[in-house]
């Protein structure tokens, strides 16, 4: 029996995929504090914020990926027939269309504003002409990661609860 077996949430989940949850969940609010630092024009907050939230998430897919190569996808449905089942497969394709679209436009979101900010006496700052593209580019990307971030819960649920 490994250590990875038994969860810690109390569910069928395994530990790892107890982890991920737990890291989705918390990846949330994060996320919601760069977006308001963000609206207020508070650069010098939100930079460091996004970039923490990226190196999440990019640690999140690295503990995703073992979760596979250790555990391989757990399919244990209590009846495969159910539509449960049916819902688990439609629901890991929209998980997985959001998931790879927050991996992308984060990415590009990140290097966006990377190239454009600039730091002045008051911290980081976009000229007028280069936030909205910036800006477009990180509403489009919040929206993928809360897709993500809802699918993937709502897979957990699926998987390890109902």
């Amino acid at each position: 029996m490994s250590v990875w077996e038994n969860g810690f949430l109390g569910t069928r989940g395994t530990f790892l995929s107890d982890l991920l949850v737990i890291i989705v969940i918390l990846l949330i609010p994060l996320f919601t504090m760069g977006f308001i630092m963000a609206r207020r024009h508070r650069g010098s907050v939100h930079r460091p914020i996004m970039l923490a939230l990226y190196i999440a998430v990019l640690a999140y897919v690295v503990v995703y990926v073992i979760h596979v190569l250790f555990e391989g996808l757990i399919l244990e449905f209590r009846d495969p027939g159910s539509p449960v089942y049916y819902a688990y497969w439609i629901i890991g394709l929209i998980h997985s269309f959001f998931a790879v679209g927050a991996l992308y436009l984060g990415w590009q979101t990140v290097q966006i504003g990377r190239k454009l900010s600039k730091n002045g006496p008051n911290g980081y700052y976009f000229d007028a002409s280069d936030r909205p593209t910036h800006a477009a580019r990180g509403r489009l990307a919040l929206i993928f990661f809360a897709g993500a971030a809802l699918t993937g819960i709502i897979v957990y649920y699926l998987l390890f609860i109902w």
